[in-house]
């Protein structure tokens, strides 16, 4: 799987800060990407899922062809959830075909007591709150999941918990992990990728 092109500027009159040819997604499993701060990470991982529609961004051209609104999901910081729904509400929104007893077990894996199932999202901790984003993101089973600095919100007991969950849920998907530290980025595993940079426009990944 590679995109052919990506393409974006924040104005008409900016330089682009994303102008990509030919990027090879290349592995299955977990990858890491550092880069950094301010270089384009977060607006190559919204630019990937789809999110910029406009005459400065020119939508990614993937080979072989998807839709990313279908194909890619994007955990960042922003909040996700819908706060009229509770954790359980919007499992069975996102995810139908998982049975009521599905879910304890689920929450089990990341570390949540099944009474969380009950809670909206105004009630969760962040830390609570960005691992019901991962389950969801999960389940939904996307071919690409892009995860944004994802592990900053979360307690350091829990960290165990949600890579042996995506060892399990994702082995055979594409999962890209933002992560700065290099100690981080060794205990994710999988491929490291940076920038490979024309300036201040970010042409291109290559492997550390």
């Amino acid at each position: 799987m590679r995109v052919t092109k990506a393409l974006h500027s924040f104005g008409p009159s900016l330089p682009h800060v994303i102008d990509i040819e030919n990027m090879e997604l290349d592995w299955i499993g977990g990858a890491t990407l550092f880069a950094p701060s301010g270089t384009g990470k977060t607006t190559l991982f919204r630019l990937l899922a789809g999110w910029y529609e406009s005459g400065q961004t020119m939508p990614c051209i993937w080979e072989p062809p998807l839709n990313p609104f279908k194909a890619v999901r994007f955990v960042g910081g922003h909040r996700s959830l819908l706060p009229w729904k509770t954790v359980k509400q919007h499992i069975r929104f996102q995810c139908p075909r998982l049975s009521g007893s599905d879910i304890p077990d689920l929450l089990d894996e990341l570390g949540l007591s099944s009474g969380v199932s009950g809670l909206y999202p105004y009630e969760l901790s962040l830390g609570m709150y960005k691992r019901i984003e991962l389950m969801l993101a999960v389940l939904c089973e996307p071919p690409i999941l892009l995860l944004d600095e994802f592990y900053s919100s979360i307690g350091d007991e829990q960290k165990g918990r949600i890579r042996s969950f995506l060892s399990k849920h994702r082995r055979e998907s594409i999962t890209w992990i933002v992560a700065h530290e290099e100690e981080l980025r060794q205990w994710i595993g999988g491929p490291q990728f940076t920038f490979a940079m024309n300036g201040n426009t970010v042409a291109g990944i290559r492997r550390i």
